[in-house]
C-alpha cells in the first residue's frame, strides 16, 4: 500500500493511509515525520497494532520517551484508573 496524507484541517492534522507492514519498515518513516513537523498531529486509522508494534513503529520515527509511559514504555490513553494512573489527569 502506498502512503497516503490527508489533510484533516487547512492548518492542522493529517491522517496517514498505511499498511502496517510499511509502518513497521521504516520505509516511510521520514515522511510521517515531515507530516508531523509540518501538521503538528498525525493519525493512522483503522490499524490493529499491539503494543510491541506501536514501540517498533515509534523507533522507527526517534528515541522513545520513557517519561510518562506505562511499564512497558506505551502510555495508555483511557478513563479507566484500572489501565491508566493519571485518568484523573485526563479528565481535565
Amino acid at each position: 500500500m502506498a502512503l497516503e496524507v490527508v489533510n484533516l484541517k487547512p492548518l492542522i492534522g493529517s491522517e496517514i493511509k498505511i499498511d502496517v507492514e510499511t509502518l513497521l519498515s521504516g520505509r516511510e518513516a521520514e515522511t510521517i515525520r515531515q507530516t508531523l513537523d509540518q501538521r503538528g498531529v498525525v493519525i493512522f486509522h483503522d490499524l490493529a497494532i499491539t503494543d510491541e508494534q506501536q514501540l517498533i513503529i515509534a523507533k522507527t520515527l526517534g528515541t522513545p520517551l520513557k517519561e510518562g509511559g506505562g511499564d512497558d514504555g506505551v502510555y495508555k490513553i483511557s478513563l479507566d484508573a484500572s489501565v491508566n494512573q493519571k485518568a484523573d489527569y485526563l479528565r481535565g
